[in-house]
């Protein structure tokens, strides 16, 4: 998994998640949260901060 393929998804808790970014790009949120103009920190960082995520259903998800 090479760093440039994938995208950290970060808990309320602080977590981290390391997921394929093409797996990731499925959901629409976050497709927006990187791909939109106004979201320059996820997209400089390839990271995305869920601060009402908590760790234990963020991990379902990935």
């Amino acid at each position: 998994m090479r760093k440039e393929d994938t995208v950290k998804l970060i808990s309320t808790e602080g977590f981290e998640f390391f997921v394929y970014k093409e797996a990731a790009m499925v959901s629409q949120t976050i497709h927006n949260m990187l791909t939109s103009p106004g979201s320059f920190a996820e997209r400089q960082h390839d990271e995305v901060t869920f601060l009402e995520i908590s760790t234990t259903i963020l991990e379902k998800i990935c």
